[in-house]
């Protein structure tokens, strides 16, 4: 399942590189789905015994998790439409916020699978 999902994402960077000279406006929702996409592939390997109430909260846990990604997305989008004149402190802010989103995600990853 990870390589459909690989394919998927490829797909779209590709049709992103080979035409698109600016920011893609839809890519925030194209994210969004995938990710709800891979999270209902998941959950379709796993047990079919839950509860109901295990199933209602896992299914508003994947749309809240969707969710957050279009948010969290078309915001990143949005900052990328700004204009803020630069500089080395400004750029150097934004090399520490990467490195701390990606510090967070490799924790957060870390935990899921201890």
């Amino acid at each position: 399942m990870p390589w459909a999902l690989v394919a998927l994402g490829g797909g779209y960077a590709g049709s992103l590189l080979l035409g698109a000279d600016r920011l893609d406006g839809f890519a925030p929702v194209y994210a969004a789905c995938l990710i709800t996409v891979g999270e209902l592939a998941y959950w379709s390997l796993g047990s079919t015994g839950d509860e109901p109430a295990g199933v209602l909260r896992r299914l508003l846990t994947v749309l809240a998790l969707a969710l957050a990604s279009l948010v969290v997305g078309g915001l990143v989008l949005a900052s990328g439409e700004l204009s803020l004149g630069g500089g080395l402190v400004l750029e150097t802010a934004g090399m520490a916020a990467a490195v701390g989103a990606m510090a967070l995600v490799a924790l957060l990853a870390g935990r899921r699978r201890g």
